[in-house]
């Protein structure tokens, strides 16, 4: 640039500067004319607005002043120090006037309210400032206290409120702040890391969220159980209401959340209050669960409960109907709440369970059950220690019929029994019972048949080699063994993990992740076996369904059952498939005389098949069937995975067109050097205007350039090295039809070894037409391979070389015809004109720039 156009831009940068010395004197004397003048302190606000931005162009004119070749650098220096204290000067002096106006009112506000408080002889107690420790869920509570008291009021200095901020934080919103020193000027930085730190409101509303959904379940019938989840919910709510969330939207899921989350009682009583066929609003069921939650709250309990005799049930019974009411309900529930966690220690095996969860108490028949009861002196309805001259077991009726005992010690009247009730059988202990279980709540007479699933009795070796009795379903529909997690905890077995999907009914996939190893022994044979075992959680249900109708005399004798309580409701802590299955059959078989029952000899005793009379309403139907994956089909998915691509890619109709062009198109010159043409799939006349938008974007570039020197600096070094390589090339600085100018950008990379700083062109820029340069090419097919495939090969060889290509995408050049697709703005001097250049080489940036 010669000396007469350097001049030039230097006088018109002064010329621009002297407009913003006359707006900064202009804003001077209107702030001069407000002071006493609140009328005008609304016009002030808006002018102090717009003064604001005087510091960013003034940076920016003074900046390329002083860059000047022909500038004096401490005149101009002189000249930024007098602006700064000026511009600082008026902006204090604007802030300062409205700041008297809103501390006025607030000032008169406070000391009505203080004097209003003085008349009424009310002394206010100082109100302490809440901590906080970093739970996002707090933030916005903290903050919007801490403001009012403190940050927000200009009374109190910076030093105080720092100690102020110091002294309110706990944990880890303490940790963020605790290096930086305490001093007037740190106050603001500090108050900023808290805020960037905790005020995350993508956070803090997936904190209220999950909340909701992890409110504990209410366990009991209790008022403040109810008054919890009904506490949690609403400051949840309340919470992401100010999050700007659309809580009056989620009606409908709430109800559903919070209603799951009931005791049986409650949420029968919601059933019951709710409509029957429009779906209840959220207010409806907030105003039911506070009205509910007053109710139990007002109910009152008894801390001590008396001890009662078996027979005193039908007492509390006659008691209960003529003057019974819900809080003596409640109260007994309470109790029997609170001796459930007395004791956990079982009365008959010495367990470390309680004995309605032992597995011998639960293999005995009802009446053996009652008679083990009584023997162990345990109360028949809630079955624990009894409970001292002073306290009363909670009495409650058993659900399959009106008497007061425990639903395990529940005897089937239609089973033939010869005592109508417990309490008769409490008071005659000694006469025989011969009765079954059942678990239908509706009780009718009618005969039904019943499927007979084959059940076992077998011994299983623990890790401390004695045999445990485990009870073994019998299946040869299913491909492998299953044992359940419970069994193996109390067998010690050692799990192995083992993944593997495991196939059932409806093409149901259930996911197995461990496998077990345990020998298996009859109790009535040698046999033996050692067997791969799959552990599932639960294999079924309790076999059979309902109690069967059996009678023992009818059972020939030499006949020696696998499975003594065939017929009784039971759990299955085993499954045997049909790897073992048929090895188990033996071919003796004998008709059983009882309906269609069969009695098929195993190895492991005789085992019960075909159907039987039960008395019920319903049954479910239980189909146990186990199917693995095929093996060979996991591995030849293996196989496939790791194998590398060496076939032919399938290429679509654009991929195919994209190569036939670049194999017409491409060229080679005497240099070797490649020329290759852009695949476009439109034609460029679509493309608009693109100058306009690259030069603001330039414009804007270069200001944040300016503002950091190294950086500057290292992005002209790269254009620099562009230009000198001949990757560029100055064009004239007109129009021309058919052009499209990319704008760039620094993209900086400080862990980079080679390039810290890597300049980044932008085709996908919307011309004033809404299409870009990228837009109107074709992306090719994919000609590099996977990452996977080469990692793959790199174990196909014992030594491999890796090698960077310098500019890989800059050593082939673009057809001359097409480089005024690839013009920029640069100049490396705010000063100077700015110019136009042509990029010559493929671009990367461009759609088309991997392919070519």
């Amino acid at each position: 640039m010669g000396p007469k156009k350097n001049q030039s831009a230097y006088d018109d940068a002064i010329a621009r500067r002297n407009l913003i010395d006359t707006n900064l004197t202009r804003f001077e004397n209107f702030v001069q004319s407000c002071d006493g003048d609140s009328s005008k302190i609304q016009e002030l606000k808006l002018r102090l607005k717009k003064f604001e931005q005087l510091w960013d162009q003034f940076d920016e004119i003074q900046t390329a002043i002083e860059l000047s070749p022909i500038a004096i650098t401490a005149h101009e220096q002189g000249v930024r120090m007098t602006f700064e204290n000026d511009y600082f000067r008026l902006a204090s002096a604007a802030e300062a006037i409205i700041s008297k106006t809103a501390p006025a009112v607030a000032t008169n506000n406070a000391r009505s309210q203080h004097d209003l408080f003085e008349e009424c002889g009310v002394k206010l107690q100082p109100i302490s400032i809440p901590k906080y420790n970093g739970n996002y869920e707090d933030w916005l509570a903290f903050s919007d206290i801490f403001k009012s008291m403190i940050h927000l009021n200009d009374k109190i200095p910076p030093l105080k409120k720092f100690y102020c901020l110091r002294n309110s934080l706990t944990g880890v919103a303490e940790g963020v702040i605790k290096n930086i020193e305490v001093t007037e000027g740190n106050y603001a930085g500090a108050w900023e890391l808290l805020e960037k730190r905790f005020h995350n409101v993508k956070l803090i509303t997936e904190k209220h969220v999950k909340a909701l959904f992890d409110i504990p379940k209410v366990q009991r019938e209790c008022g403040k159980e109810l008054r919890s989840l009904l506490d949690n919910t609403q400051k949840h709510l309340q919470a992401l209401e100010t999050l700007n969330q659309p809580v009056d939207y989620w009606d409908t899921l709430l109800i559903h959340l919070l209603s799951s989350k009931f005791d049986p009682d409650t949420f029968k009583a919601w059933q019951e209050a709710s409509p029957s066929t429009e779906l209840p609003s959220f207010d409806d069921f907030l105003e039911f669960l506070t009205r509910r939650a007053q109710i139990l709250e007002s109910l009152p309990s008894k801390p001590t409960t008396s001890h009662q005799s078996p027979n005193s049930g039908k007492q509390n019974k006659g008691n209960e109907s003529k003057g019974g009411s819900m809080s003596s309900k409640a109260s007994q529930f309470n109790n029997a709440c609170m001796l459930a966690q007395q004791q956990d220690t079982c009365a008959l095996c010495k367990g470390s369970h309680i004995i309605f969860r032992c597995r011998r108490f639960l293999n005995l028949a009802p009446e053996a059950r009652l008679k083990t009861t009584l023997k162990l002196n345990l109360c028949t309805n809630c079955l624990r220690s009894p409970h001292g001259e002073n306290g009363t077991c909670p009495s409650r009726k058993c659900p399959f019929c009106p008497e007061f005992h425990n639903s395990l010690l529940h005897i089937d009247k239609s089973a033939g029994e010869e005592h109508s009730s417990i309490a008769e059988l409490l008071d005659s202990p000694s006469k025989p019972v011969t009765s079954t279980v059942t678990h239908t709540v509706g009780h009718t007479d009618n005969q039904s048949s019943n499927i007979i699933l084959s059940t076992a009795m077998v011994n299983i070796i623990s890790t401390t080699g004695y045999p445990v009795g485990c009870r073994v379903l019998l299946d040869c529909g299913s491909q492998s063994n299953f044992i359940t997690d419970s069994a193996c905890k109390l067998l010690g077995l050692k799990r192995v993990r083992n993944y593997i999907p495991v196939g059932g009914i409806n093409a149901t996939t259930t996911q197995i992740s461990h496998k077990v190893t345990a020998t298996m022994k009859s109790r009535v044979s040698d046999y033996c076996v050692s067997a791969e075992w799959l552990v599932v959680p639960v294999i079924t249900g309790r076999i059979p369904a309902t109690p069967l109708k059996f009678d023992s005399d009818s059972q020939p004798a030499d006949v020696v059952l696998a499975d003594p309580l065939w017929n009784s409701p039971g759990g299955v802590d085993a499954l045997i498939g049909a790897q073992y299955f048929w090895d188990i059959l033996l071919s003796e078989r004998v008709e059983w005389s009882v309906n269609q029952t069969v009695l098929q000899n195993t190895q492991l005793g005789y085992i019960v098949c075909g159907s039987s009379e039960y008395t019920g309403t319903d049954s479910a139907s239980l189909c146990h069937i186990g199917t693995l994956n095929d093996l060979d089909k996991q591995i030849e998915a293996f196989w496939k995975i790791e194998e590398p691509s060496s076939g032919q890619r399938i290429h679509t109709g654009e991929d195919k067109a994209c190569e036939t062009h670049f194999s017409r198109t491409v060229s080679r010159d005497i240099q070797g050097k490649y020329t290759v043409q852009f695949p476009l799939k439109l034609d460029v006349s679509v493309l608009g205007n693109s100058r306009n938008a690259a030069l603001r974007q330039f414009k804007s570039l270069e200001s944040r350039l300016i503002k950091q020197p190294d950086l500057y600096k290292q992005y002209k070094d790269f254009m620099y090295e562009y230009e000198r390589l001949g990757h560029m090339k100055e064009v004239p600085n007109i129009e021309e039809a058919g052009e499209y100018f990319i704008p760039h950008h620094a993209v900086r990379k400080e862990s980079s070894t080679t390039t810290k700083l890597r300049v980044v062109f932008n085709a996908s820029a919307k011309s004033d037409s809404g299409y870009s340069l990228n837009d109107t090419q074709m992306v090719g097919p994919t000609i590099q391979d996977g990452l996977f495939d080469i990692l793959i090969r790199f174990r196909m060889n014992n030594y491999v070389v890796i090698a960077d290509i310098e500019k890989m995408y800059r050593q082939t050049w673009i057809h001359p015809s097409q480089t005024k697709l690839q013009k920029i703005f640069w100049r490396d001097n705010p000063l100077k004109e700015i110019k136009v250049f042509e990029l010559l080489t493929v671009t990367y940036g461009t759609t088309s720039a991997p392919f070519l």
